[in-house]
């Protein structure tokens, strides 16, 4: 029995050795620790941040494995570049107590480290740094990594601008000149407290700022994060830089704080500005297309539909070049077309409103996104007193027999006693009835009244001069 046991202390001897050697390890008896290596620091170069003392600073390494498993603890050490940590500058457990394969440092930490080695701001220590291991009866030492710590510098913190908003567009308001437009960034700070000043810079979009377009000190003399200006000044500052009445610009812009010397650029924000424009009072159809041709005293005038917004029905062909908008009769001046974007409306463009197949066409005009929408329609009616009811999916479909120049849609059908409504391409989204059970229309009306008849004509007229009528024939 004496014997066995005997045996079996020498396989675990056998094993143990066995296994260490395999594994580097390092110890005396039966315990041993397994060598590790240090993480090394980028660039073996830490430089420590005036503006944010609190951040962290993580220093890492490898495990450092006991043979039988049992609590390592670490120590940190650092010391004068040459040492041998007999005598470390800096010496420290590890996280967790000394259980951790990390050692964490704020900037403020190890700024006041190099100020307690009486080195002077901006100035380094050229170092090694080591880690000891021990499971209580083995210790190990990596090998030392060389570090530089350089001690905290002047500085401004990074800071972010926050409206307008990137790739948004400012529309300034010719009827409310002296109104406000407000510029926001995040506030900064410099690492040792200094004041900071503040500038606004816009440049042409893809600009470097080298020779911006604008400058604007901030509020407040420089020393507020936010730049207020009317509408007029930003219009005052277009038309000096030649855009023109209603047109708009696109610039990048950006903040430049400043202080105790120093210089820091915010981020680069892209955004558009349109200078004041006062919609016309009438606007006119002209074009090949069209039949007012390219005469513009036979030219067609547009319904003005509210504050800037025009529309106009009309037989539009594709042959005939196109078609263009006239602000008056009398000539080509100020004319607009239609811009490189779809729906985008531009005043002295080359480029003509076209079709790609002829049609009846609804052309809105919306002056104050400067936009245009030109949709092909279908019209039709619908209601208790048509031929299918209310049915949506079943609308009675009007006829459109003429050409450049009708605004007629008819159509012959059976009525009972009930109401109908005319409505486009299907939808609710334009559709006329009559408020006042006159034979005029307005957008979205209230219903129409029918009585029963066999064979009723029904005409539906969109004439932009004499407007917009109905006719119920029996």
């Amino acid at each position: 029995m004496e014997f066995k046991k005997i045996l079996f202390q020498a396989l675990v001897l056998v094993l143990v050795f066995g296994s260490c050697d395999q594994e580097e390890f390092t110890g005396t008896g039966l315990e041993s620790l397994r060598e590790f290596t240090l993480t090394p620091v980028a660039g073996s170069r830490i430089d420590l941040n005036s503006v944010d003392p609190e951040g962290q600073l993580v220093v890492s390494w490898s495990e450092a494995r006991s043979g039988f498993n049992s609590p390592v603890t670490y120590t940190w050490m650092l010391d004068e570049a040459g040492g041998d940590f007999s005598s470390p500058l800096l010496t420290s457990p590890s996280d967790d107590d000394g259980l951790a394969r990390t050692i964490t440092f704020t900037n403020k930490q190890l700024d006041d480290f190099l100020e307690d080695q009486e080195l002077g701001i901006g100035e380094e220590l050229e170092a090694i740094w080591t880690v000891s291991a021990t499971n209580g009866e083995v210790t190990q030492v990596a090998d030392s990594a060389v570090i530089t710590l350089r001690r905290v510098v002047n500085a401004i913190a990074p800071f972010s601008l926050v409206s307008p908003e990137n790739g948004s567009t400012i529309k300034l308001d010719a009827n409310n000149p002296m109104a406000n437009i407000t510029i926001d960034w995040d506030s900064t700070f410099t690492g040792f407290g200094d004041e900071v000043l503040y500038t606004w810079y816009a440049d042409e979009q893809g600009g470097d700022f080298t020779d911006p377009l604008l400058e604007f000190t901030s509020d407040n003399n420089g020393l507020d994060h936010n730049l207020t200006v009317t509408n007029q000044a930003l219009e005052d500052a277009l038309a000096s830089l030649g855009v023109a009445e209603g047109q708009s610009v696109t610039i990048d812009w950006k903040v430049v704080a400043a202080g105790a010397g120093l210089e820091l650029s915010s981020d680069v924000f892209t955004v558009t500005v349109r200078r004041f424009f006062i919609p016309p009072a009438q606007i006119f159809l002209v074009g090949g297309s069209t039949s007012a041709g390219w005469n513009p005293p036979t030219s067609i005038p547009f319904v003005n539909t509210g504050e800037g917004t025009f529309e106009i029905y009309a037989y539009i062909e594709v042959a005939g070049d196109g078609f263009k908008i006239l602000e008056n009769q009398s000539g080509y001046e100020g004319d607009w077309g239609a811009g490189s974007e779809t729906g985008e409306l531009v005043q002295d463009g080359e480029s003509n409103f076209t079709v790609s197949e002829d049609g009846f066409y609804r052309l809105t005009i919306d002056y104050n996104n400067l936009t245009y929408s030109l949709d092909r329609f279908q019209w039709a009616i619908i209601g208790s007193g048509t031929p299918n009811g209310w049915d949506e999916s079943n609308d009675t479909n009007m006829s459109f027999s003429g050409g450049k120049g009708d605004y007629s849609w008819t159509v012959t059908t059976d009525l009972t006693n009930g109401e109908m409504k005319f409505r486009a391409n299907d939808s609710w989204d334009v559709n006329f009835g009559d408020d006042g059970n006159d034979g005029s229309l307005e957008i979205n009306g209230t219903n129409i009244p029918v009585s029963a008849g066999n064979n009723v004509t029904i005409t539906l007229i969109l004439d932009p001069v004499n407007g917009y009528t109905y006719s119920i024939t029996m």
